[in-house]
């Protein structure tokens, strides 16, 4: 099947999916959406996020993905559309939202968590992210000059999107470096993506030059280990009740296994896979551990985002909400790659 006839495919799935969902119980279908909307538009700002960094080290560097990375950052117009559901229902999902919700906030804290002030942040951080893609991925010599610039527009709206997004869920909880580990784990995700992406790619063979972005994904994927970590031992040392608590939901049912018993094995296993330099330059190597890369992330983010919500359970609409937002996501994905650069094959 062909791209021009798959995306129409993946679009009407999706639209039929979401459709059922908001039919059947909209009320309880917002929280599930935010869960699909996050994972999926964390990729897409992930992709935009480590396609500047490529102009700005370099396009050699980029080239092996270039073409997947911006055929990712280039549905951050679609999710912009996808948002627009839970910004007309957020008393849905977030507590402060609510009336009488902001009751025992801090007045600041309660301003800025506003629902007005939310709608506002995000579209604007929508907006600054879809002019980005389409600036970064126009042809001529700009790129750099823009990526340099996007750079500092980027890293403070993912910082704050992250805060707004998953971390307001538990308004009382306040974590300064959540918005940091959130935007570093959306880089590891969307570069596996890309990787994974590249080496299955139809129209051609898989460059040997991916494999050497394995390092790149390898350092990423530390990096958000790494801020994770220091963010629990920062709360665990300070033992603060209002921050403990974050965590303490996180171990009831069937939470307390899903980060030691799926998210770090998954993890652990991956590394290893991309340490050996041999190793990682097979096709086979590659696919698995950005499989495994990319479980792992959808993982951790659920256990990020759904504990933090009224039930706090897992629910059947979650995986509806993500299939359905991921169709979508995948549709214009799978619309745009085929216009996107290809790199050309070199040796191992």
């Amino acid at each position: 099947m062909t791209h021009r006839a798959l995306w129409p495919l993946l679009a009407l799935v999706a639209l039929l999916l979401a459709a059922f969902g908001w039919w059947a119980d909209s009320a309880a279908f917002r929280p599930a959406w935010l869960v699909g909307f996050v994972l999926w538009a964390g990729l897409g700002i992930g992709c935009l996020t480590v396609l500047m960094l490529g102009h700005l080290l370099g396009d050699p560097w980029l080239a092996p993905v270039r073409g997947e990375l911006e055929a990712g950052a280039l549905t951050l117009p679609l999710l912009a559309l996808l948002s627009v559901p839970l910004l007309l229902g957020l008393e849905d999902i977030y507590p402060w939202a609510r009336p009488g919700g902001e009751a025992g906030l801090h007045e600041a804290r309660a301003r800025w968590l506003g629902g007005t002030a939310f709608v506002v942040r995000t579209a604007v951080y929508l907006a600054v992210w879809s002019a980005l893609a389409w600036a970064m991925t126009r042809p001529g010599r700009h790129r750099r000059r823009v990526a340099a610039v996007g750079l500092m527009l980027v890293l403070p709206t993912v910082t704050l999107a992250g805060m707004d997004w998953v971390m307001a869920l538990d308004p009382a909880w306040l974590s300064s470096l959540y918005g940091l580990a959130f935007g570093v784990a959306q880089m590891a995700a969307a570069l596996a993506a890309a990787i994974l992406a590249a080496t299955l790619r139809p129209d051609r063979e898989p460059p040997g030059r991916v494999a050497s972005l394995a390092g790149a994904l390898l350092a990423l994927v530390l990096a958000s280990a790494w801020l994770w970590f220091v963010q629990f031992l920062v709360v665990w040392s300070a033992d603060l009740p209002h921050e403990v608590a974050w965590y303490l939901a996180r171990q009831d049912g069937v939470w307390w296994w899903l980060v030691p018993g799926l998210t770090v094995p998954a993890a652990g296993v991956a590394a290893l896979l991309l340490v050996g330099g041999r190793l990682r330059r097979l096709r086979w190597v590659l696919v698995a551990a950005t499989l495994l890369l990319l479980v792992q992330h959808a993982a951790h983010l659920y256990w990020q985002v759904r504990p933090g919500m009224a039930d706090g359970a897992p629910s059947w609409r979650d995986a509806l909400a993500v299939a359905a937002v991921g169709l979508f996501w995948l549709a214009a994905f799978v619309r745009t790659l085929p216009g996107r650069p290809v790199a050309a094959w070199t040796a191992p």
